[in-house]
């Protein structure tokens, strides 16, 4: 599967706009909902992982793959932190998280993946693995990882 995504950036590309259209079809339409909500969240997400299959079929494929690596190498620990910080902004804002602003949402995600991006950059310099990814290897393979 993977050989063939590399190959043609075709299918990608077709499924990101078919998706796309189901989005722009949902999120108009008169029902309303939480499971159009979810659906219209769904598609979406589809779109944005098209998306990427499809930049990843360029030549801005190296610095993509750049960009990403630090965070994906501390998958787990990002994760978990970045729950930790939306309810923590959530907290000292006074404000729910399920009632900020597209806006909001937008600036905050964008500020935690920043900080995300920064500490698992600075991390993995001097380490192999972030500190639940090494805590998790501990566990799984019931033996203390390399540091």
């Amino acid at each position: 599967m993977t050989a063939r995504i590399e190959r043609s950036i075709r299918v990608p590309a077709v499924l990101g706009l078919v998706s796309a259209a189901f989005a722009a079809l949902v999120l108009i339409s008169p029902a309303s909902g939480a499971r159009m909500s979810a659906l219209g969240g769904l598609l979406i997400a589809g779109v944005y992982v098209c998306a990427l299959l499809v930049l990843l079929g360029t030549p801005l494929r190296p610095t993509l793959a750049a960009l990403f690596a630090p965070l994906g190498r501390m998958a787990l620990t990002n994760y978990l932190t970045a729950t930790v910080l939306v309810l923590l902004v959530a907290r000292v804002s006074g404000s729910p998280a399920d009632g900020w602003s597209s806006a909001r949402v937008a600036l905050t995600s964008a500020a935690i993946l920043t900080l995300q991006w920064l500490w698992s950059t600075l991390r993995l310099r001097r380490h192999r693995y972030g500190p639940l990814e090494w805590l998790w290897r501990w566990a799984t393979w019931a033996r203390r990882p390399q540091a």
